[in-house]
């Protein structure tokens, strides 16, 4: 589908029976009228609400860095992970995708302890059932496919809505109908103001150019931010969407003064 023959995904309730009965992994047939054309390779990743934190984000190094004397310690902590996870998949390749939100920041800390981890890993000889190494997406997905004498089932579900486990989420179609409606104004504002600010640019002196430009581009951010994937689907918390909101409305002041 569109190209892809494998995804990821997160998000979506029920995540503990999906684990518990291996079916984590399946062929998500997501149309029936489509049949099997429509199906795509799906993962729900494993773990909470936000599992690559779960998992790997007690892997981040940037105050703790991996060294020669703390390198076993770590790779003890590594495979006690693995062990939780395995029982949850049929096949013994499994993903571990490193990061989490806001953190794993410093590139250069961060890769020279895995690169520590995982050398030691590869190398300890206590270690005869854990094979670790860097790898794509794609090279994951096809070890995945390639094991043998495993099959994946069919998931007829069509869509995973409603995330009823996260009752923000569900719902956010709908959710915030004030700020949904601030960003549609803010969006139209802009459409009509810049245009007529392009236009007449000649009839402005220019000493009036610059705070004119400051109040529609004060609008712009304003829209731009409010386009976050946690914005104007309203899921973010109160004291966010409070900000959203704030910002399109002095943008919208502003640009129509």
């Amino acid at each position: 589908l569109a190209g892809f023959d494998a995804h990821l995904i997160d998000r979506v309730s029920n995540k503990a029976f999906y684990a518990a009965t291996q079916e984590l992994q399946f062929n998500w047939r997501g149309s029936q009228s489509l049949g099997a054309d429509a199906e795509l390779f799906t993962e729900i990743m494993d773990g909470g609400e936000v599992a690559y934190c779960d998992w790997l984000g007690a892997f981040n190094f940037a105050e703790n860095q991996v060294n020669p004397s703390n390198v076993a310690q770590w790779a003890e902590k590594f495979y006690a992970m693995v062990g939780q996870r395995s029982v949850n998949f049929k096949t013994p390749n499994l993903l571990a995708a490193w990061g989490c939100d806001f953190a794993f920041q410093e590139a250069g800390p961060m890769f020279d302890s895995m690169d520590l981890l995982i050398d030691y890993m590869q190398k300890d000889k206590n270690n005869t059932s854990i094979h670790v190494k860097y790898a794509t997406v794609s090279e994951y997905f096809a070890a995945v496919k390639a094991t043998p004498n495993v099959t994946f089932p069919v998931n007829y579900g069509g869509d995973f809505f409603p995330l009823d486990e996260v009752l923000f989420w569900t719902g956010y179609y709908t959710s915030r109908t004030q700020l949904k409606g601030t960003t549609r104004q803010g969006e139209a504002v802009s459409h009509s103001s810049e245009p007529l600010y392009a236009l007449t640019q000649t009839m402005i002196p220019s000493e009036d150019r610059s705070s004119i430009f400051s109040s529609l581009n004060s609008l712009r951010v304003a829209n731009a931010d409010a386009q976050h994937h946690d914005g104007v689907t309203g899921t973010s918390v109160p004291p966010v969407v409070q900000m959203y909101q704030d910002d399109l409305d002095s943008g919208i002041r502003l640009s129509l003064a």
